[in-house]
């Protein structure tokens, strides 16, 4: 058998197999990054997390500049009174 069969042949014969594998890999992942992969297909949720993990950083003082955002970004932190917030505690450092 050639590799592709015996993957076709593992999935008819174990269904279920490598959707528990993948689960099991996805609890291992950080929060952060499981956060990242379910937003890939979200693009405004994905706007708000890039713009507050620019903030995170620049608050706990991981960043090196201050930090520059896209027009998207800054919509979703004056959207959002936590992210505006955060901004108005890095314009205060």
């Amino acid at each position: 058998m050639n590799p592709r069969e015996y993957s076709a042949w593992y999935h008819k014969h174990h269904p279920g197999y490598f959707a528990g594998k993948s689960k099991e890999w996805m609890k291992r992942q950080p929060e952060s990054r499981r956060k990242a992969l379910h937003t890939k297909g979200n693009r405004k949720l994905h706007t708000y997390l890039t713009a507050y993990y620019k903030l995170r950083r620049r608050i706990l003082g991981l960043a090196m500049s201050k930090p520059s955002f896209t027009a998207e970004e800054k919509v979703a932190i004056f959207n959002s009174p936590h992210l505006t917030e955060m901004f108005q505690r890095t314009q205060g450092n």
